[in-house]
């Protein structure tokens, strides 16, 4: 998943939060907000998320096609923040 080609970041009118927009596939215009993040036995990664829209009638969290395109703009996010600490 690719920033601003798949997926793109919606600030918040407080700057210190943020919507994602899903621009290609099956999600087209869900937005949804990435909730709690937690290491777990220091080998896995837990999130959640809200679904903020989608024209999805029915489309809710639990959804698994849903879940995995949210897992993988995860990934993608924390790659590029990742990408811009120097050591």
């Amino acid at each position: 998943m690719q920033e601003n080609i798949d997926y793109e970041l919606v600030p918040l009118d407080d700057d210190d939060h943020w919507q994602i927009r899903i621009k290609t596939g099956d999600f087209i215009e869900t937005m949804f907000s990435f909730g709690k993040l937690q290491v777990v036995d220091e080998e896995y990664l837990n999130f959640s998320y809200d679904l903020i829209y989608s024209p999805i009638d029915g489309l809710d969290e639990e959804d698994p096609a849903l879940q995995e395109i949210v897992k993988k703009i995860l990934i993608s996010v924390m790659d590029s923040a990742l990408g811009h600490i120097k050591l």
